[in-house]
């Protein structure tokens, strides 16, 4: 049965329900709830009074980890609304999380004015919903960027997971920060294994070019 479906049963039930309206509360509540769910906090309690179940039923086919009361029990269908809503819940949310990721990303003008900490915070949360080795490498990566690359490099290399030894985006991730940490050929033998992983001209030349400054560094007397 589909949040129509039960809209629908619910206004069969309890009489005509005006979906314009309730959907003009709902954008309002929108900005809050939406903010709330960004900063990995629990969203704000909606609470809706008599009369209104089927305005429960549309926030949580929006929102399926908002927190509904209702004193109106719609017929039962406000329940069935929220066990439809927990078993989208995992996949809703990381959804979410993801656009968070991405709204942040995109609301910065420069890497340096990008909320670091907050997206790291978020591929917390997203580790938590979904583990996965590339969140924890995305998570350390954006640690490395809030607190310093010997931060994000203690998590990269504590990541002992078969997987990512093929995985150029490990190896490239891992080479730059201990570039940055002056670790030069320890780096450029990262450069090298991103290399021979990535199938990519573009990311190849970039790699090169950044394995030729650091083994010209190294050759480079003090």
């Amino acid at each position: 049965m589909s949040y129509d479906e039960i809209a629908d049963g619910y206004a069969r039930h309890w009489g005509p329900v005006i979906r314009p309206a309730a959907e003009r509360v709902l954008d309002l509540a929108a900005t809050t709830i939406e903010a709330d769910l960004a900063a990995g906090r629990p969203p704000h309690l909606l609470d809706v009074g008599a009369g209104t179940g089927a305005l429960a039923i549309r926030a949580l086919e929006r929102w399926p980890e908002l927190h509904v009361t209702a004193s109106d029990p719609a017929g039962g269908m406000l329940e069935l609304a929220r066990a439809h809503a927990a078993e989208r819940l995992p996949v809703a949310v990381r959804r979410q999380v993801q656009a968070a990721i991405a709204a942040l990303h995109d609301a910065a003008t420069t890497p340096g004015a990008t909320d670091w900490a907050q997206i790291a915070a978020l591929y917390g949360r997203l580790a938590n919903l979904a583990p996965s080795p590339v969140v924890e490498l995305n998570r350390a990566v954006a640690i490395a960027m809030a607190e310093g690359p010997a931060a994000g490099l203690e998590l990269l290399d504590g990541l002992a997971d078969e997987r990512l030894a093929t995985y150029q985006y490990f190896h490239s991730a891992r080479a730059d920060l201990l570039r940055r940490l002056g670790r030069r050929p320890t780096a450029a033998e990262a450069y090298r294994r991103a290399i021979e992983l990535t199938s990519n001209e573009i990311e190849r030349a970039f790699l090169t070019r950044r394995l030729a400054e650091v083994e010209g560094e190294t050759a480079r007397p003090n």
